[in-house]
């Protein structure tokens, strides 16, 4: 029998997802699919939108295969041959995750923008999307991966050692097929990521049709062409369509290949000897250290370089300049926002799919995956087709006064959407370490649901769910994509910080002011990697 309080709980998750991914989702299928298909059609394989999604493509694919293996052996290195160092090399894994994207994009033109201190301008130009790619995906294949490598058994190192194994041959014939599914999963998140990325592109693109424009960058077009605003926003929701069903393949993949792996955990399973010679370690090492230092650390140098180049005392006047000030309050109010209401329910939806033991949980869990995949722009879109002034429920809201989309309340669903996953992610697993036992024992001594989750449940997943809260926070943060498109980017009304950093650069041409607030944006991501790494060193983890 479905208790009270797991039918309110799932009540109020499944509303939530409803009305935050579900039906704006549905919305895009449906106004794609209202031309008809050979609108359909005409709308993805126009010569635009075809060499916008074959580009997308194409550079997701080199992406994904690079991070297979550069991730596998950056992995590999921070697990089976730490260094001194190694801590930090692993705290700058992360760096790529905490950036926010356009903060990404600014980075990268600082080193290899026409302004390049290495002479290397790679604006305009394909190689330059796909350095940001590589550069925006680094963490999914490690991250996959790393943990992995850390529940293997090397118990048996030996015994690969006394049958006369080599390293190389362990690791191709034992090791490798029991990462695989690790591997495979990291590589398929990076290709999503980088299929439906814009805010980090947007910069160093130049979105020139046909050579660099990539697929989000069109459907962003799409919805800014006022000619004919009912057939481009039709012809977006197609070429969006294509986008959605290349992350819902993507999320089946990822969640059959974690089980595939699960499984694989669980055989007994030999690894490199421990003591095994160090030729050519050493070598990798550095390779590994020189390719992260030069993808992540070294723009991240030059932009403190750029961003301090005209002196203290113009950092100082362009993020205290009024409209700078209002849009870091403006982010920081719809952060809060979207954190709080993210805290909550994504509390409540760890704990329907680690305890309810009800049925579709698996399900729900997979949904919660989808902001990971799915393009901001894409968010963007699907929120303005139901909480638009033309939108399904738009209409309706504003006649009771209630504006959604161009004011906080859109900003809010927008910043949720992104956000959505990383309390439930961070929560779920300590919930499920920690067993039923001691709220068992306190049910049968009569102590109240509200009690055992106040002194028992609660005590145990603080340390996760205020790890899972910074995550959300630092997401909110710096959420861009899909803010833009639902805030109308309005100068002193509904611009965040991210939006602020896209005006200058763009707009008002102020380069010196743009990285004056991406370098504020650059130090919260680092403080938030930080504050994680703390964390979950309290709790115990291994990072």
């Amino acid at each position: 029998m479905l208790r009270p309080a797991s039918a309110a709980g799932l009540g109020l998750v499944t509303l939530w997802l409803s009305l935050v991914v579900l039906i704006p989702l549905a919305a895009v299928v449906v106004t794609g699919a209202q031309g008809g298909w050979t609108a359909f059609v005409d709308a993805v394989t126009s010569p635009v939108a075809l060499s916008a999604l074959t580009l997308s493509a194409g550079l997701s694919l080199a992406v994904a295969v690079v991070n297979g293996v550069v991730g596998t052996t950056v992995a590999w290195v921070l697990v089976r041959d730490p260094f001194r160092g190694s801590r930090l090399l692993d705290h700058v894994i992360d760096v790529p995750f905490a950036l926010p994207t356009i903060v990404t994009g600014v980075v990268m033109i600082a080193l290899y923008g026409p302004a390049s201190p290495v002479g290397v301008d790679l604006v305009g130009t394909r190689v330059g999307l796909f350095v940001t790619l590589l550069f925006v995906t680094l963490p999914f294949t490690v991250r996959t991966v790393q943990p992995v490598l850390e529940a293997l058994d090397r118990d048996a190192e030996q015994a690969a050692a006394s049958l006369g194994a080599s390293g190389p041959t362990v690791f191709r014939r034992v090791v490798l097929p029991v990462i695989l599914p690790a591997i495979a999963s990291g590589a398929s998140l990076a290709f999503a990521r980088a299929l439906g990325e814009y805010g980090s592109l947007v910069l160093i693109s130049s979105n020139i049709p046909k050579q660099t424009q990539v697929a989000s960058a069109l459907i962003y077009g799409k919805l800014e062409d006022a000619t004919n605003p009912v057939t481009s926003t039709q012809q977006a929701a197609s070429l969006a369509i294509v986008l959605l069903a290349v992350s819902v393949l993507v999320l089946v993949a990822v969640e059959l290949l974690q089980r595939k792996g699960r499984a694989a955990m669980a055989e007994p399973t030999v690894t490199a000897p421990a003591g095994e010679r160090r030729t050519g370690r050493r070598v990798v090492r550095t390779l590994v250290v020189a390719y992260v230092g030069v993808l992540v650390v070294l723009p991240l140098g030059v932009l403190v370089w750029r961003t301090f180049k005209p002196g203290l005392d113009a950092f100082v006047t362009a993020v205290t300049d009024p409209l700078a000030v209002h849009a870091f309050r403006m982010t920081a109010e719809v952060a809060l926002i979207s954190v709080a209401l993210t805290t909550v329910l994504g509390t409540v939806a760890a704990f329907l799919i680690t305890r309810s033991g009800l049925p579709g949980m698996r399900v729900l869990d997979t949904l919660l995956g989808l902001p990971v995949s799915v393009s901001p722009i894409v968010v963007g879109l699907a929120l303005i087709l139901v909480y638009g002034s033309t939108g399904w429920f738009g209409p309706t809201l504003e006649s009771l006064g209630i504006q959604v989309i161009l004011s906080v309340p859109g900003m809010v669903l927008a910043t949720m959407f992104v956000s959505m996953p990383l309390v439930t992610r961070a929560v779920a697993p300590v919930l499920v370490a920690r067993g039923t036992d001691q709220e068992q024992a306190a049910e049968s001594l009569g102590a109240s649901a509200p009690v055992r989750f106040w002194r028992i449940t609660l005590p145990g997943i603080r340390t996760a769910l205020v790890t899972g809260v910074v995550l959300a926070l630092a997401r909110s943060i710096g959420e861009y994509g899909a803010v833009l498109v639902v805030s109308g980017n309005i100068q002193g009304q509904t611009e965040t910080a991210t939006l602020r950093v896209d005006t200058l650069y763009q707009t008002l041409l102020q380069p010196d002011a743009a990285y004056a607030v991406t370098f504020v944006l650059v130090a919260v991501a680092i403080l938030t990697i930080v504050a994680t790494s703390l964390l979950r060193r309290s709790q115990g983890g291994t990072r």
